[in-house]
């Protein structure tokens, strides 16, 4: 498991202090609540041990470089508009600029802009448990994972290549010639592997999904929106940053700030 563990960071700290001094602090208190931050690598160790797993546990500091190409007058005000800042301007509405102008000050004076970009570091916490014997001296039964498949029409591939290859930036990988005749197409970026597969009975996925990693969740949704995709912004899991939207042949695809 993996959890954000970023609620103590100065994005999040100055965002409770503003609050504080809000005229509508009482009703900005419960959305900013501490108590919802998530435990620490220890807490979870304890908690795995305590279930008697073989537990390993971590905490790791990724180091993000915000707006490099120097676009954004306030590149973490914009990352945390889609994660922590939501309930706020929720609550807010039209009062949101009243917040918006301190927290903005605090969020350039904890950030400053370097001539690379603006360094944001952001906390994840890892815990792994496993039953005590299990497969001793054995190599693991799954060890990652290779890609995932979704679906198209017959004769749709041209959706998905303009979806996974044009938006996206995927490269198209070759397919074996055995499988080629079958339809479809395959795409590769990173780690990440879509296969798109021809289905005679096809019908959009609306729940299963797969989710993608982006080095860049705005410049994502600018370009699924200026081509015409809906873009549905998702905090259900605080300090996590994703969208939802669907692909050329309607299926839904999720995609989180990496």
């Amino acid at each position: 498991m993996q959890v954000p563990a970023n609620l103590d960071a100065p994005s999040h700290a100055l965002m409770r202090e503003v609050a504080a001094d809000h005229p509508r602090a009482a009703e900005l208190a419960p959305v900013l609540d501490r108590s919802r931050a998530s435990g620490s690598a220890t807490d979870y160790l304890r908690l795995l041990m305590a279930s008697g797993l073989e537990t390993d546990a971590w905490e790791t500091t990724y180091l993000h470089v915000l707006d490099p190409a120097g676009t954004q007058e306030d590149p973490v005000l914009e990352w945390v508009r889609g994660t922590g800042l939501r309930p706020v301007l929720e609550v807010l509405g039209d009062d949101a600029q009243s917040f918006l102008a301190p927290y903005r000050e605090r969020l350039r004076s904890a950030y400053p802009r370097e001539p690379h970009g603006v360094p944001f570091p952001f906390r994840r916490v890892f815990a792994v448990g496993r039953r005590p014997g299990a497969r001793d001296g054995a190599a693991p039964l799954v060890v990652g994972l290779d890609h995932v498949q979704v679906s198209c029409a017959a004769g749709d591939e041209g959706r998905a290549r303009a979806f996974y290859g044009e938006l996206l930036g995927m490269a198209e990988l070759p397919k074996p010639p055995v499988l080629a005749v079958r339809g479809g197409c395959w795409f590769r970026s990173g780690s990440a592997v879509v296969h798109v597969g021809v289905e005679p009975d096809f019908s959009p996925a609306r729940k299963a999904h797969p989710c993608l990693l982006s080095g860049d969740l705005d410049e994502v949704a600018r370009r699924l929106t200026a081509a015409g995709h809906d873009v549905t912004w998702d905090d259900a899991i605080p300090g996590v940053r994703r969208l939802h939207t669907h692909d050329g042949m309607g299926n839904r695809v999720e995609i989180q700030q990496a």
